[in-house]
């Protein structure tokens, strides 16, 4: 038996069905196509009375959402960087009307290159203590560059 091969072409599997129609065994197609009984089998199993050889055109789950519902979460995250997932799934319920869970949205946002990161809180500052750092950057405004050099210094 030959070592394991790819997928059959479309040729492979007419000239299987044909050989086999014609009368010839599963071990005598094998040796002439050089791939093994189990996949000449399968082959005339799958394709007896079809006209039509090719592959299905995916395999797998079809996606939840469609490229452009993906951009619009990815969207969402931008304009709000401290949004969590599972309120990001809430609003694309109420605006898309799909209902998609939040580790969907967190898959979505990974293969954007978004991690779970939460961005980091400024420091809240009053309105007094904005008057003072005003007032204290403006000390240093008419000053001479090297003046800074010489605070350093010290």
């Amino acid at each position: 038996m030959s070592p394991k091969k790819t997928e059959t072409t479309v040729s492979e599997r007419k000239i299987t069905l044909h050989s086999h129609s014609q009368g010839n065994s599963f071990a005598e197609i094998s040796e002439l196509m050089d791939r093994s009984r189990f996949t000449i089998r399968t082959i005339v199993n799958r394709f007896k009375g079809e006209t039509n050889f090719e592959s299905a055109s995916r395999c797998g789950r079809p996606r939840k959402l469609t490229e452009r519902e993906r951009a619009q979460v990815i969207r969402k995250v931008k304009r709000d960087p401290k949004i969590t997932s599972s309120q990001v799934a809430a609003e694309v319920k109420a605006e898309i009307g799909k209902y998609v869970h939040f580790k969907t949205v967190q898959r979505v946002l990974h293969e954007a290159g978004y991690n779970s990161r939460v961005a980091r809180r400024k420091p809240l500052t009053s309105a007094i203590n904005q008057k003072k750092r005003l007032e204290y950057a403006k000390e240093f405004e008419n000053k001479p560059s090297d003046f800074c050099d010489q605070l350093v210094k010290e």
